[in-house]
């Protein structure tokens, strides 16, 4: 589960930075899952981790706040399905059911 965060982390920077589109807030966000990944779930409380996980929620929903649901007009699918994967796969690893 945590190399699947990983990947779709690693894969939403290289999109915006090969499309020329890097956004400081998504690679933020993502920054803050690969760095929970890598050092901080393991040994954190399920608050501290929730609080992780709210953060990059806040950090995305707030990109969309800024720049918009739409990208000139097409919908953001990689943005949804990142943001929704990472979420339900972080969720199942914070309550030990992975």
């Amino acid at each position: 589960m945590k190399s699947l965060i990983l990947i779709i982390q690693i894969a939403d920077i290289a999109l915006h930075i090969i499309s020329n589109q890097a956004e400081i807030l998504r690679i933020l966000a993502n920054l803050i899952i690969i760095a929970w990944v890598f050092k901080f779930y393991n040994g954190n409380s399920k608050n501290i981790n929730w609080t992780i996980l709210g953060i990059y929620l806040i950090f995305n929903f707030s990109f969309l706040f800024i720049r918009g649901v739409s990208n000139n007009g097409d919908p953001r699918i990689f943005f949804w399905v990142a943001v929704l994967l990472t979420t339900l796969f972080s969720s199942l690893i914070i309550n030990r059911k992975v």
